[in-house]
């Protein structure tokens, strides 16, 4: 449901953080597990990888949509044509026996 509302990105972000939320909301809701610095620290280096691989996953996704607008935009000055263009001269006699359509 959430990837037909919103794009791969959202997507991404929204289940990273709530893999943090999990991880951290496991640690506080079950009484038999002490807390100490290595757990502390592997939740912490875990958070970081999640924000990391976000970070990067938006820069890509950046990249893709301006990769995506260039080539539309070297497109569309291909495919445009000088103004009067289409309008050329035909034949001999300076151009005076007609004009064609390109």
């Amino acid at each position: 449901m959430c990837t037909l509302a919103n794009d791969s990105l959202t997507t991404s972000v929204v289940g990273r953080t709530k893999s943090i939320v999990q991880t951290l909301g496991g640690l506080f809701a079950f009484g038999d597990v002490r807390i100490n610095p290595l757990n502390l620290w592997g939740v912490g280096v875990n958070s970081a990888g999640i924000a990391w691989y976000t970070v990067e996953k938006g820069l890509e996704h950046r990249r893709r949509e301006a990769r995506v607008e260039r080539t539309m935009q070297e497109e569309s000055k291909k495919n445009e044509e000088p103004r009067g263009a289409a309008l050329t001269p035909k034949g001999g006699l300076g151009g005076r026996s007609g004009l064609t359509l390109r």
